[in-house]
């Protein structure tokens, strides 16, 4: 079929196909600790025994999930299942923990596909020798690096990764810069 140019009737269906074809990405901004807490508690308010619950376990839940009110409806239900699975009447700390720890493996997991691989390099060298001083890290990631025939990075870029896997909540440093070797970094578990 032909297209009947500006005007005609074939140009607007072309324009309608084209405007569904380009959906417009809207990002929402996550919720905070206090919101996800207010959410989660006309959630167990509506689905829970009054005495069920208390305001610590639902803040806990709240801090894991990230501002994703999703995630932390999923985990209420978990931990609420977990409960009665274990003729519990009660949800309690222990059983919230036992419901994020899949979760926090999924996270990290995520985490560790997205690095590069001198960041995997990083990482893993921190975990099994964790704790170890940045100094150390460094002489070991060398290491490696020359047993493998792999390029090291740049000591700039080595301290810009450590940065990122800080950020991304899979090491923790420790100390003071200046000290002897540097600050102390440890890799981050996924169950803490």
């Amino acid at each position: 079929m032909r297209c009947r140019g500006a005007f005609g009737r074939r140009s607007s269906v072309v324009a309608r196909v084209r405007s569904r074809l380009s959906p417009v990405v809207i990002r929402l901004s996550p919720y905070s600790a206090k919101e996800l807490e207010s959410i989660l508690v006309d959630r167990a308010r509506r689905a829970l025994a009054p005495n069920a619950w208390t305001p610590a376990v639902l803040k806990r839940i709240a801090a894991a999930a990230n501002g994703d009110a999703r995630v932390a409806i999923q985990f209420l239900r978990q931990a609420a299942a977990a409960a009665e699975m274990s003729g519990n009447t009660k949800l309690n700390t222990r059983l919230v923990e036992r419901c994020l720890r899949p979760w926090r493996l999924v996270q990290q997991e995520a985490r560790l596909a997205g690095l590069s691989e001198h960041e995997k390099i990083l990482f893993d060298q921190a975990k099994q020798h964790s704790p170890l001083r940045v100094s150390e890290l460094a002489r070991r990631y060398t290491a490696y690096c020359q047993s493998r025939n792999i390029r090291p990075m740049a000591r700039r870029t080595f301290t810009k990764y450590l940065s990122r896997l800080s950020a991304a909540g899979l090491l923790e440093t420790s100390g003071q810069p200046p000290g002897p070797g540097g600050r102390t970094i440890r890799a981050i578990p996924a169950e803490s």
